[in-house]
């Protein structure tokens, strides 16, 4: 997500994200190595394919079910796997305009209902919707944390909730899709990009 965002950096799920960023902007500004030291964050939003797969932008697509959080109308970037990994080789082709800052890429900027929509297109089939209280599901998984217990269920609701809540993740004011060869996906993409993850 973005280590610019207060929010996001406050979360437990990215707090080793967030001290790493600002352990290499401290090296940096003290010209730790000689100044020969830089660093490049790249910011993709939720991994598309991995998420959808392991059920955490709330679609099960074998069992036709979803679950949408607060109504699943916030707008986020996310990025496929393979384009995250382009994004990541292209930064080091362009050293001087990735230097010391973060990159931002998107293979898609979607709500969790206009992905919903396209996996009902792309499958078929009677669908079970859920609506969720994401507010709901980050206290009791934050409960859980103060308990003791750090498991997935608990980085699930963290990062379901900050996909939910446009203070935490909105489109990219600005992106980096061009620089580092990520070309943004359509509908019908993303509708194959579905089915071939059944």
């Amino acid at each position: 997500m973005d280590p610019e965002n207060a929010h996001i950096a406050a979360l437990a799920v990215f707090g080793l994200k967030a001290a790493v960023y600002s352990y290499l902007k401290e090296k940096v500004a003290s010209g730790a190595g000689g100044g020969r030291f830089s660093y490049t964050l790249v910011a993709n939003g939720p991994f598309l394919d991995q998420n959808i797969r392991y059920k955490f932008l709330g679609l099960d697509l074998a069992g036709r079910k979803a679950e949408l959080f607060d109504g699943g109308e916030n707008l986020v970037p996310t990025t496929t796997v393979a384009d995250v990994g382009k994004a990541t080789a292209n930064v080091m082709l362009h050293p001087d305009e990735t230097k010391n800052r973060v990159v931002y890429v998107a293979s898609a900027k979607l709500t969790q209902r206009k992905l919903f929509e396209l996996a009902k297109e792309a499958l078929g089939g009677e669908w079970t919707v859920e609506e969720v209280d994401i507010q709901k599901r980050f206290d009791e998984g934050m409960e859980q944390m103060r308990a003791g217990k750090f498991d997935m269920g608990v980085i699930m609701a963290q990062i379901q909730y900050a996909t939910a809540r446009k203070e935490y993740l909105s489109p990219w004011e600005k992106d980096d899709n061009g620089l580092l060869g990520v070309a943004e996906m359509g509908d019908g993409e993303i509708r194959e990009m579905i089915k071939g993850l059944v």
